[in-house]
């Protein structure tokens, strides 16, 4: 069963540096029909400027929940963005994790009923970030698909470019491709 409408719910905290590049990432997807929901938890001036951007490109279709800044209020923005969208499949991610190029793609190709999809990432470091953009960010990953029980039933391999990947305390660097 492939899902009818897909929004991406992508949660940001002032960090507009990253979100551009999150955005870009959605901008590059092989599907194109999907909507991006961003749930901003009280960021400054400079993510709405960066949202607006990237709607006058016309390349997203996107919606940006927003409220006040009065601490850490994750779950509540979520919940807005939530209500406030008429998709009816949601995959959530974070505002600093870059999506492959099929991410929708395979979330739709492994959507069915009482199943989820989950998939891991490489947690790329904040002093790369003006190195990470003259690169191409790729790794391989896997993601899972689960039945209710949480039994993984298949496994589909997903993949990404990054800089640098973090592993305990050393920092390994790819070169670039």
């Amino acid at each position: 069963m492939s899902p009818q409408s897909i929004g991406v719910v992508i949660t940001t905290y002032s960090s507009p540096i990253w979100l551009s590049k999150v955005l870009t990432g959605y901008e590059s997807q092989s599907l194109k029909d999907f909507r991006v929901i961003i749930a901003d938890d009280g960021s400054t001036d400079e993510t709405r400027v960066l949202v607006e951007n990237f709607r006058a490109r016309n390349t997203l279709n996107t919606d940006h929940a927003w409220h006040e800044d009065e601490g850490f209020r994750k779950c509540q923005i979520l919940n807005k963005a939530i209500a406030e969208t008429t998709c009816g499949y949601l995959i959530f991610t974070d505002g600093d994790c870059i999506p492959a190029p099929d991410f929708i793609e395979t979330h739709q190709a492994l959507a069915s009923p009482s199943t989820f999809l989950s998939g891991g990432y490489i947690k790329l470091m904040n002093r790369l970030t003006p190195a990470a953009a003259d690169y191409p960010l790729t790794y391989r990953s896997k993601a899972s698909i689960c039945d209710a029980n949480s039994q993984t039933i298949t496994q589909k391999k997903v993949c990404f470019y990054p800089l640098a990947i973090r592993s305990q305390s050393k920092e390994f660097y790819l070169k670039k491709p």
